[in-house]
């Protein structure tokens, strides 16, 4: 369809042909993956806790603030650890507390 991270590509986004998802909830962990260098957050919607890995002002993550995260489903050419298909983010937003 587009090239991953092409201009084709984000069009495809924003006109909806490639679908994108989302998921909100609670901050309910922030720590640091495989050899302690990978930052990671755990998202709680509720029903379901969701790893997602940190980008941008990692000091914005922080365990009780509310958080939604966009992505889509990308489709790759060869499978990797048997998975064809990764999800993709787009966009996280952190709502922050009152004064800050």
């Amino acid at each position: 369809m587009a090239l991953y991270g092409s201009e084709a590509w984000w069009k495809a986004i924003e006109d909806g042909r490639i679908p994108k998802h989302e998921v909100q909830g609670t901050i309910s962990r922030v720590y640091m993956t495989g050899h302690g260098d990978w930052p990671e957050f755990e998202l709680d919607t509720g029903a379901v806790k969701t790893r997602w890995t940190r980008i941008g002002d990692q000091a914005l993550y922080r365990e009780g603030r509310e958080a939604k995260v966009e992505y889509v489903i990308q489709k790759r050419r060869k499978a990797v650890l048997g998975q064809l298909e990764q999800e993709e983010v787009i966009r996280i937003f952190i709502c922050l507390e009152a004064g800050e």
